[in-house]
C-alpha cells in the first residue's frame, strides 16, 4: 500500500508556499539528503495571512493532517507526519501554531530545538527554515493584525482609493467654515439692519455646504486625497486674497483704500476658486499628504518672505515702505512656494503626519526664537523691527529644517485614485434666427 507524504516547504519573500512530493512505502521512509532541494533564506517580510498562501488541500488518500489552533482558526499542516505528544512532528506543529499566533520568540525557540532533534535532512530543513523566519520576524518586531482592525487611515484602507474618514471630517468642517464665510460675505454686500440678516445666511449656507459634501460623498465615496486637496486649495486661495488685500491697503493712500465689500469679495472669491481648483487637481490623483504639503510650502514661503523682507529693509520708519515691501514679498513668495511645493510633492510624497510635523516645527521654531528675543528685552520699547522679524524668520526656518530631517524615515504616501477623464468638444446649437456656439464636455 502506498501513501503520499508531502515533504517540501519553500518560504518566499512574500508568502509561504507549500508543495507536495515524495512517494512512501507502507512504512514511513527516510528520504535521503539528495532528495531535499536547498532551502533559500527568506527575505524578512512578515506574512499577513492567517494561513499559508497556496497550501494544497490534503489528498483523500493521505493520512489525516495535524491541526494547530491559531486564534479561532484551525491551521492544517499536511506535510508533517502525524505523531503523538512529544514527537518531532507534534513539536513542529506547536512551533508553527506559535508563529501563526504571532508568538515569534516562542516559535524560534521550539524550532531551534527541533533542528538538533531532526532525524532526517527534510526535518532539519523544515526546522531550520521555521527558526529563521520566526527569528527574523521577532528581531524586526513585526506582528499580525487584521485589516479591519487597522482603521481607515492605514495602507490597507488607502489601497481602495477611497477617502479616509479623517479626510471626510476635515472636508465637512471646512465646508461649514466656507458656508459661514459666504454668509458673512453676503451680509457685507447687503448691509442688513437686523442681526437675522447676518446670522441666518451664515447658518443656512453652512448647512447647505455640509449637505453638498454629503451628496458628493454618497455611493462609493470621494476619491482618496480629494477632500484634503479641496481644503488645501480653499486655504491657499484665502491666503492669496488676504496677502494681496493687505499689500494694497498698506501701499494705498486713505482715499484709495478698498471698501469692505471689495475686500470681502476678493477674499471670498480667491478662497472659493482655490477650493474648486483643489477638487479638480485632486481628482487627477493625489494624496492628503501631497495636498497639505503644497498648502504648507505656500504658507511658510509667504511668511518667511515677508519676515526676511522686513528685516532686510534699509530704514526703520514704518512709513518708509517697510510694510509695503514685506507684504508684497510675502504675496509673491506665497505663489512661488505653492508652485514649488506642487512640483516637489510628487518626489517627496509625504504622509499627512509628516506635513503636520513640519508645520509644528515651523510654529515651534518661530515661537522659541521670537519669544527668547522678547524675553531678553528690558522694556517693550527696546524692541527692534529688524531683530524681531529676522530672528523669528530664522527660528521658523530652523524649525522647518529640523522637522524635515527628523521625519525622513516616515513612510511615503502614494496616490491610489485614477485620473479623472475629461473630454471637451465644440458644439453648435440652432436658435431662432441663427446659431449659438459653445463647448460641451465631461469632467
Amino acid at each position: 500500500m502506498r501513501s503520499v507524504v508531502p515533504v517540501i516547504v519553500a518560504l518566499s519573500s512574500t508568502a509561504l508556499f507549500v508543495s507536495a512530493g515524495a512517494v512512501a512505502q507502507e512504512t514511513t521512509p527516510v528520504p535521503s539528503a539528495s532528495s531535499v532541494p536547498p532551502v533559500a533564506a527568506p527575505s524578512p517580510v512578515p506574512v499577513a495571512s492567517a494561513t499559508p498562501i497556496g497550501s494544497p488541500p490534503p489528498s483523500p488518500s493521505a493520512p489525516g493532517p495535524s491541526e494547530a489552533g491559531a486564534g479561532d482558526a484551525k491551521v492544517q499542516a499536511p506535510w508533517v507526519t502525524a505523531g503523538g505528544p512529544g514527537t518531532w512532528s507534534a513539536q513542529y506543529v506547536e512551533a508553527r501554531a506559535a508563529m501563526l499566533a504571532g508568538r515569534f520568540i516562542e516559535c524560534r525557540s521550539v524550532a531551534e530545538a527541533l533542528v538538533a532533534q531532526s532525524g532526517t535532512a527534510t526535518e532539519r530543513a523544515l526546522a531550520t527554515e521555521l527558526a529563521h523566519v520566526c527569528g527574523t520576524l521577532a528581531v524586526k518586531d513585526y506582528t499580525f493584525v487584521r485589516r479591519q482592525d487597522l482603521g481607515d487611515s492605514t495602507v490597507a484602507q488607502r489601497a481602495t482609493g477611497i477617502r479616509t474618514t479623517d479626510e471626510l471630517v476635515l472636508l465637512y468642517s471646512n465646508a461649514v467654515v466656507w458656508g459661514i464665510g459666504t454668509g458673512g460675505w453676503i451680509a457685507v454686500l447687503a448691509e442688513p439692519r437686523e442681526p437675522a440678516g447676518i446670522v441666518l445666511p451664515m447658518l443656512g449656507i453652512g448647512g447647505l455646504a455640509a449637505t453638498l459634501v454629503w451628496v458628493a460623498d454618497r455611493g462609493k465615496g470621494l476619491p482618496y486625497g480629494v477632500p484634503q486637496s479641496m481644503v488645501s486649495g480653499l486655504y491657499l486661495g484665502f491666503y492669496e486674497g488676504l496677502a494681496w488685500t493687505l499689500w494694497n491697503q498698506a501701499r494705498s493712500r486713505r482715499v484709495d483704500l478698498w471698501e469692505a465689500s471689495t475686500i470681502a469679495t476678493i477674499i471670498w472669491g480667491t478662497a472659493t476658486a482655490g477650493a474648486i481648483a483643489g477638487a479638480v487637481i485632486g481628482g487627477s490623483g493625489t494624496t492628503p499628504g501631497r495636498a497639505a504639503f503644497v498648502e504648507s510650502t505656500g504658507l511658510w514661503s509667504g511668511v518667511l518672505g515677508g519676515l526676511f523682507a522686513a528685516a532686510l529693509y534699509g530704514k526703520d520708519d514704518r512709513s518708509d515702505g517697510r510694510d509695503d515691501a514685506a507684504l508684497l514679498t510675502g504675496a509673491l513668495a506665497l505663489n512661488a512656494g505653492a508652485i514649488g511645493g506642487a512640483l516637489l510633492a510628487r518626489t517627496v510624497s509625504p504622509t499627512i503626519a509628516r506635513v503636520r510635523f513640519l508645520d509644528l516645527g515651523g510654529i515651534a521654531g518661530g515661537l522659541v526664537a521670537g519669544g527668547l528675543y522678547w524675553a531678553s528685552l528690558g522694556r517693550r520699547d527696546d524692541a527692534n523691527v529688524v531683530a524681531v522679524t529676522g530672528l523669528t524668520g530664522l527660528g521658523i526656518a530652523a524649525g522647518l529644517t529640523t522637522a524635515w530631517f527628523l521625519t525622513t524615515d516616515l513612510p511615503r504616501d502614494e496616490p491610489t485614485s485614477k485620473p479623472v477623464a475629461a473630454s471637451f468638444a465644440p458644439t453648435v446649437m440652432p436658435v431662432h434666427g441663427g446659431a449659438t456656439l459653445g463647448i460641451a464636455g465631461v469632467l
